[in-house]
């Protein structure tokens, strides 16, 4: 439903001359698999997996930068961070057992999180 919403959104947007970016466009056309096979699931799983390596050496950076430089702890970057990792945890267990997961939410899972602290 989300991806149809994109796509409609997108063309609505196209027909009354506003610019659609490449992406977006790319993002709206994209069609997610009704299913996975063995090795798209592997692959996906390794890219949670990376994801939650990433959150976890932004952390690991992030605390030591406050800690050696004495400067304010970034709550929010850290809050972020964990709730991405959480988050991803949470798809990765799903995948490796089998259970559904949204698209949108794979999606954000692969992708390390971007604090703005």
């Amino acid at each position: 439903m989300i991806q149809a919403g994109k796509a409609d959104k997108a063309a609505k947007e196209l027909s009354h001359g506003i610019e659609v970016s490449q992406s977006e466009l790319d993002d709206a056309l994209f069609v997610p698999p009704a299913s996975l096979s063995g090795s798209e699931r592997a692959r996906l799983i390794n890219q949670v997996q990376q994801a939650i390596r990433a959150d976890q050496h932004q952390e690991d950076t992030v605390t030591a930068s406050a800690t050696m430089g004495g400067s304010r702890y970034p709550t929010r970057s850290m809050a972020v961070l964990e709730n991405h990792k959480q988050m991803a945890e949470g798809v990765l267990k799903d995948l490796e057992v089998g259970e559904d997961v949204h698209w949108q939410t794979l999606n954000q899972a692969t992708q390390a999180a971007r604090p703005q602290d």
